[in-house]
């Protein structure tokens, strides 16, 4: 039995914890016999199912604060103690644990260089667990993270520990390697996987349609994600319902967040008390299943959601948050250049235009779902194939050597360089601390 310890920091909204639990999900239906525990610092880790074999660790939470700094999210004590604290839980579960593979989600040392102490024990062992970074297809625009990788010094980090480095996106899309300066190093260990495809969905399309109480007609689902900052486009929505009715759509429904603030999402109930043709929730675990009975979709242009989006032949828009980083818009400005989907500026966002920008994107609905034809959802499944080989699984060695545009190193097993890991730990902690 393979062990695999996957880490989020799960600082804001949902998109980092249910993009680990899919890989998650992936791996273990991939390989039945394997433990997989998840480290997460994810307020909402609860609500989700966990599959047979699976099971998880509750980080303390952590938030950004207006200086977009990390510090605790409940907890009434410092920064340091909080990641302190946070350190101490992770390096003894994965000394406990004794992973084969580690899955770290973004952040090569974590957040504030938390997991520097353990990989610096880690590498102190005969037989170390490998190690896989996990990036999503954009991180922000380069002029951003090249300084923050250059000053963590992260490409030193992932030459002397790190196997792997995969992408879960396309380079037609956004070159994560060109347009963030990757060394070769770090280049050679690089893989783009594509986006991640389509979740099950746990309910039909008519169970709930009935459940949002609409027979027919069309329904307009509108989504904040993780919900702190999708207030505007709640606002916006509702503005439109109420201006043009059912030219808009004859229903429309709004998944408000879980993390939208509990006055704003009050104040969005009774507004929608005087609208018969809007409902509204905070969260589900089978958000899936609203998207398949939508005729079309409002969304902001968090990963997780623009790739449940992409998956199907769902029309459309994507109105991307554009701070505190530009993930986002760089996000819908390359799938919306592709003819995939339709994204709007939150500025100055008005019904007008959302009006609009939802009909084009329905009457265009059959040249974005050709154009989808063309795009690489298959991550789930690729990384699986690289987990697996990495673990020396030989059915995942010749999945992957069956791609032709898959290169590893040698006899098929990526090269790490084992540096001097200790004194570039010690060294990097202090900066990941101030700079992550």
């Amino acid at each position: 039995m393979k062990r695999i310890l996957i880490y989020s920091h799960d600082t804001y909204g949902l998109g980092n914890i249910r993009r680990m639990l899919n890989i998650a999900e992936s791996i273990q239906s991939e390989f039945s016999d394997a433990s997989i525990l998840l480290l997460s610092g994810s307020p909402m880790i609860h609500a989700f199912r966990l599959t047979a074999g699976m099971d998880y660790v509750k980080l303390p939470c952590l938030t950004r604060d207006a200086s977009e700094s990390y510090k605790p999210k409940s907890l009434g004590i410092s920064k340091n103690c909080i990641l302190k604290l946070r350190a101490e839980l992770i390096q003894s579960t994965v000394l406990s644990f004794e992973p084969d593979l580690i899955l770290v989600d973004k952040k090569p040392l974590g957040v504030g260089g938390e997991l520097a102490p353990t990989l610096e024990k880690l590498q102190r062992l005969e037989e170390r667990p490998k190690m896989v970074l996990i990036l999503r297809d954009i991180l922000d625009k380069p002029e951003e993270t090249i300084p923050v990788w250059t000053n963590n010094r992260y490409h030193d980090v992932l030459h002397a520990i790190y196997d792997r480095i995969l992408v879960l996106g396309s380079a037609d899309v956004f070159n994560a390697v060109e347009e963030y300066a990757f060394p070769p190093a770090s280049a050679e260990k690089t893989f783009f996987c594509g986006y991640t495809n389509r979740s099950a969905p746990q309910r039909s399309v008519s169970e709930v349609r009935e459940e949002i109480g609409i027979n027919g007609g069309r329904l307009v689902l509108v989504t904040t994600g993780g919900g702190e900052d999708g207030a505007n486009l709640v606002r916006v929505a509702l503005n439109t319902v109420k201006q043009f009715g059912s030219g808009f759509a004859d229903h429309c429904h709004v998944f408000l967040g879980p993390e939208m603030p509990e006055p704003q999402a009050d104040h969005f109930r009774s507004l929608s008390a005087a609208l018969p043709s809007v409902s509204m929730q905070s969260f589900s675990s089978d958000f899936v299943s609203y998207l398949d009975a939508a005729d079309a979709v409002v969304a902001m242009g968090g990963y997780n959601t623009v790739t449940e989006i992409l998956s199907r032949t769902l029309p459309a828009v994507i109105v991307p948050r554009t701070k505190p980083v530009s993930e986002q818009q760089i996000r819908a400005t390359g799938l919306e250049r592709l003819g995939l989907i339709k994204s709007l500026s939150p500025e100055n966002l008005r019904p007008e235009e959302l009006l609009r920008a939802v009909t084009d994107a329905i009457e265009q609905r059959h040249s974005a779902a050709r154009a989808r034809v063309n795009l690489n959802l298959g991550a789930l499944q690729k990384v699986a194939d690289h987990v697996g080989n990495l673990l020396g699984d030989s059915r995942a060695e010749r999945k992957l050597f069956r791609n032709d545009h898959t290169r590893l190193n040698g006899a098929g097993r990526s090269q790490v360089a084992n540096g001097p890991v200790k004194p570039l730990i010690d060294e990097l902690v202090p900066l990941a601390a101030g700079n992550s």
